[in-house]
């Protein structure tokens, strides 16, 4: 983090990097007690309140100036010691971190390979993905007045916007020798990130599709028994179309009202699932009318052939 006092950055990574810290300031409930809040309060870019631009932290331009005076002999001075080695000019600690920022800088130690923020930015272009069917997923049941509780993921989805920019900033940082430390900077705060969600996304990823396949199927049988009401076998057992639609809307209904108002995601799942099972019973008492029906018919038209 310290060798932003020391290596040029880009106003583009600037900019990703401020995408980074709006990120962590905008989801603090996922980071817990890491110390990743404070870094990325105290140690990341940020938007200056005046022009909108990307600037370095106050903390940085500090130490940046602190070492100024002595930033040639102590370049020149890192090409022939170890990082360790350079740690010995002072006994202040804070000193001792920004000498070993200055040695990584001058010596590109631990320079990430590309590889390592390549995964990273897969499993990202995976959960936002999740994110984005479980806000269309919370969208459709909303439109039944049902309201799921979505848990840390739905604070994710609330940030969704900050981690689709922070996704799409690992992608451009990807390959470039150039952008190693912003590159660098990702990699410790995405990867801190994603062990704390993964578990939890993957987890509402298939309650998810669980709610997704079976509103579909709601759908898809409530079109079916619509038709299905209005056939001939329909009218011959005296079925109204309107008193279907009423059942069929009542025993939806019924399966939500044991629901309370902060219900999660995977109790809105098993709920729907009832009552998939509950219309397909109604489609199947349907189907097996217009069997029946059928059967009578082909009967009565035999009976007609014989006299």
């Amino acid at each position: 983090m310290f060798r932003q006092a020391f290596e040029a950055i880009s106003p583009q990574d600037l900019g990703f990097l401020v995408d980074l810290r709006e990120l962590v300031m905008n989801s603090k409930s996922l980071w817990g007690r890491s110390g990743y809040i404070s870094l990325a309060d105290d140690l990341l870019p940020h938007r200056s309140p005046h022009t909108e631009r990307p600037e370095a932290a106050k903390l940085i331009d500090d130490i940046r100036a602190a070492f100024s005076a002595y930033s040639d002999s102590l370049h020149r001075l890192a090409a022939f010691v170890g990082e360790d080695e350079i740690g010995f000019l002072t006994e202040d600690s804070a000193c001792k971190v920004g000498l070993r920022s200055l040695w990584q800088t001058k010596r590109g130690a631990a320079d990430t390979t590309g590889d390592v923020l390549s995964r990273l930015n897969a499993q990202l272009g995976e959960i936002v993905r999740t994110l984005k069917s479980a806000k269309r997923a919370e969208a459709a049941l909303k439109q039944r007045d049902i309201v799921a509780n979505f848990g840390s993921v739905g604070m994710l989805m609330d940030a969704l916007p900050y981690l689709e920019k922070v996704t799409n900033s690992t992608t451009a940082l990807q390959g470039f020798i150039d952008r190693r430390l912003a590159a660098l900077i990702f990699e410790e705060f995405i990867d801190a990130l994603l062990e704390g969600i993964e578990p939890d996304v993957a987890k509402a990823k298939v309650a998810v599709s669980k709610v997704q396949l079976s509103l579909q199927e709601l759908d898809e049988a409530s079109t079916r028994i619509l038709e299905a009401s209005r056939t001939e076998s329909a009218r011959f057992a005296d079925i109204d179309s309107d008193g279907i639609t009423k059942l069929v809307t009542e025993l939806i209904k019924k399966s939500f009202d044991s629901l309370t108002s902060d219900a999660s995601i995977d109790d809105v799942a098993t709920k729907l699932n009832i009552s998939v099972q509950e219309i397909s019973s109604v489609e199947e008492a349907l189907a097996r009318l217009e069997n029946a029906f059928c059967e009578l018919k082909k009967l009565a038209q035999e009976q007609s052939a014989w006299k």
